[in-house]
């Protein structure tokens, strides 16, 4: 069989012998069988080693001297193979020979060379290619194996890292999803958020929101603020009542465990309750004994002061929180932060506009716009409506005598006491100065008074604490009622303020209507004003005459401007300077006004100011105006009762009666160290304050007979000197650039 198959041809035989002869015989057999090399000794035999590899060796024994033993093992070392056969040439093939070599070689008798040499060789170069095919093929299958086995592994691994990549796409495409929905729930919330100024409204959408996407059984926003109530917001979202825990106040009781334990910029992030220690730090202030599953608080910070917390509780399944869903739920505590700050700052700039800087109660402005409002509402539905001035008796004294911050301490407490005496729909004002308006809505005149007797009776009981002063204080109250008392607005707060100052009149700390004024006009009783402090300095008045009628007049009718141009007359004459001041004042003050945009009507109101802001001087000698040394107390004093004096000359008509507020107070500083009533910032009315910076500017840049006038530039550099002192620091800024736009065009 496998002398069919295997082909011997290119075998190669190393034929070693001495004997020529013998050499031709054993090359006739074999040549046209094998590939033979014949060799004489066994020296060039080995070199032809180094060469060529033989199949087989036929090896001379007898041609050696030295042991034939030693020369097999060479030929086999030299052979660089074990494996290669041998035989040896003999004449003789006994046993004694073969144990000499140790069965390791094979033998050939000479004498039968032609009877089974080519058998043998042919034999035994057979063995040898079937046990090389057989090695090769074991070989071979091995490395098979290896191969197949290495790439079963590698395909393995192959699939191992095509599982993981398929795994980590759907994981990031999932990712992705999540991400896309989670932008479009951020969006979407962000713009809940911030779609109006009502935050109470869009932060209780948000939390709705927020239940929905998480499947939260309590989702709540809590934002308290303890200055301002108003600004609290504490909203919840409830799949059950049981759950609800603003209700209970649990929300603040959270908020508080919150700060006493845990940092204020870490969210609290707990998916079993069951295991993490964190949440037993909260006791029993979660729900009572309801078993909690999960949980989250994450804190609303702005510029690294906590607000609140947004806070998400499950009961009645877990959840297991991820990174994805707190990066989501810090960004929407962010959003709620920017949101709720912002609509904190807008409520703020809307009280500053509509409220009064120390009281809390409305300004003048916004008083006369709700008066203005129910007056509208009484009209239409036709029900009553009372208005109450009240005014702090002797509170020029509690300035005097403890100082400007004890008067507003009074001034808070009275406003304090104002609300807790008056229902939540009625309106309490700040009117200005010591001076309070209280709006009744459908309160006849009877009901009325017995609430202002009542305010009365409490503030006269009433212990107002000072750092270590105890100051009692009354108050003088007057009231008018529409429709009985009138139906105009002007006509009805004139009839209030007339009361009032009718019980001032009559001893304070008393109640008077309108009624009662017809009262006092029937016994023929003359009203008459508070009395200026006596001071040898001030001298009487003869104001121009002008009729009753006149008086009673809202605008600026002929006689009344008649009046008021004999009246600066008499200002101007005193000199030049004085003309020239009062003119240039009005000027730049109507401008200024005019630059801030205010209505036609108070930009008039402030001309007219600065043309006669300093009438109260006329009460007072030329010689003390110009006096140039230095001046003592009652000198001081009289100088600055020219305000006092100025607003009441022109008090009894009115049409000039908000014109008698600017030359009251225009002599005011920002900083409340004015006088004569010492207010502070806001509380200064808006033209007295433009009226001070303007007539302190005009001063500054006229020559007078004790220095010389400054340039415009060092008159801006103490403008600025002064911004937040003396004068209102915004108003500053603005007049600087009228001023800069006039002389640049000038």
């Amino acid at each position: 069989m496998y002398s069919e198959n295997i082909d011997i041809a290119n075998s190669i035989v190393f034929l070693i012998h001495q004997d020529r002869v013998l050499r031709r015989r054993y090359n006739k057999i074999l040549h046209n069988v094998v590939e033979l090399y014949e060799f004489d000794n066994i020296q060039k035999a080995l070199e032809k080693l180094n060469q060529t590899k033989p199949n087989l060796i036929i090896l001379d024994k007898s041609a050696y001297e030295f042991n034939n033993h030693e020369i097999v093992q060479k030929l086999k070392l030299n052979s660089d193979s074990t494996t290669v056969p041998i035989f040896l040439s003999t004449k003789t093939n006994n046993i004694q020979t073969k144990l000499a070599y140790k069965s390791q070689v094979e033998f050939i008798n000479e004498e039968d060379i032609d009877k089974d040499l080519l058998a043998k060789v042919q034999n035994k170069l057979h063995s040898e290619q079937i046990h090389s095919l057989s090695f090769e093929q074991t070989k071979y299958s091995k490395e098979l194996y290896t191969d197949f086995e290495k790439a079963c592994q590698d395909l393995n691994e192959l699939s191992q890292k095509y599982e993981k990549v398929t795994l980590e796409k759907d994981n990031a495409n999932s990712q992705i999803d999540m991400l896309r929905v989670q932008d479009k729930n951020l969006h979407r919330i962000s713009k809940t958020i911030r779609k109006s100024f009502d935050i109470n409204a869009n932060l209780r959408q948000t939390v709705d929101d927020l239940s929905g996407i998480y499947n939260l059984d309590c989702c709540f926003v809590t934002l308290p603020v303890e200055e301002n109530n108003d600004d609290t917001i504490r909203c919840e979202s409830v799949s059950n009542d049981a759950y609800r825990i603003v209700e209970n106040d649990l929300d603040l009781k959270i908020l508080s465990i919150f700060k006493a334990n845990f940092n204020i910029e870490d969210p609290l992030v707990i998916s079993d309750t069951s295991t993490d220690p964190r949440y037993k730090i909260f006791g029993k202030t979660l729900l009572g004994n309801i078993a909690i599953n999960s949980l989250f608080y994450f804190p609303i910070t702005y510029e690294n002061k906590l607000l609140g917390l947004l806070g998400g509780i499950k009961v009645e399944s877990a959840s297991k929180w991820s990174n994805d869903n707190e990066n989501f739920l810090v960004s929407v505590a962010g959003e709620i932060a920017g949101g709720v700050v912002s609509s904190r700052l807008y409520a703020a700039v809307q009280r500053q506009a509509t409220t009064d800087g120390l009281t809390g109660l409305l300004n003048h402005r916004t008083g006369q716009e709700k008066l203005s409002e129910q007056l509208k509402i009484a009209e239409r539905y036709q029900r009553n409506l009372s208005v109450m001035m009240l005014d702090v008796d002797f509170f020029k004294s509690i300035n005097d005598n403890f100082g400007h911050p004890a008067g507003d301490t009074v001034l808070k407490a009275v406003a304090r006491l104002i609300k807790s005496n008056c229902r939540d729909v009625d309106i309490a004002v700040r009117y200005g100065g010591e001076e309070f308006m209280l709006i009744l809505p459908e309160i006849a005149q009877e009901a009325a008074i017995v609430v202002a007797e009542r305010i009365r009776k409490n503030l006269s009981n009433e212990i107002i604490y000072h750092d270590k002063i105890e100051i009692q204080i009354t108050a003088s109250i007057g009231i008018s009622s529409y429709p009985e008392d009138a139906k105009q607005q002007q006509k009805l707060l004139s009839l209030a303020d007339r009361s009032l100052y009718l019980s001032k009149r009559l001893g304070r700390n008393q109640v008077h209507s309108a009624p009662d004024l017809l009262y006092e006009e029937l016994t023929g009783q003359e009203p008459i004003q508070e009395p200026i402090a006596k001071n040898p300095f001030i001298k009487n008045v003869d104001l121009p005459p002008i009729s009753e009628s006149a008086k009673e007049q809202e605008e600026l009718i002929p006689e009344v401007i008649e009046m008021v141009k004999a009246l600066a007359g008499s200002l101007y004459s005193r000199s030049e300077y004085n003309k020239s001041h009062h003119i240039e004042t009005a000027k730049l003050a109507e401008i200024l006004a005019k630059f801030m945009g205010l209505p036609k009507r108070d930009i008039e109101q402030i001309r007219v100011a600065g043309l006669l802001h300093d009438v109260g001087t006329l009460a007072i000698p030329s010689d003390l105006l110009d006096k140039t040394g230095e001046m003592n107390v009652l000198e001081k004093e009289a100088i600055k009762e020219h305000v006092v004096i100025g607003a009441q000359m022109l008090k009894p008509i009115r049409a000039l009666k908000d014109i008698c507020v600017i030359l009251e107070n225009h002599h005011e500083r920002f900083d409340g160290t004015g006088y004569p009533k010492g207010l502070k910032g806001e509380e200064i009315p808006l033209a007295s304050r433009i009226v001070a910076i303007v007539d302190s500017f005009h001063a500054m840049i006229s020559a007078r007979p004790y220095r010389q006038a400054m340039t415009i530039d060092d008159a801006i550099i103490v403008l600025r000197k002064e911004s937040g002192k003396q004068f209102d620091p915004l108003i500053v800024d603005i007049f600087i650039t009228v001023i800069k736009d006039i002389y640049k065009k000038g």
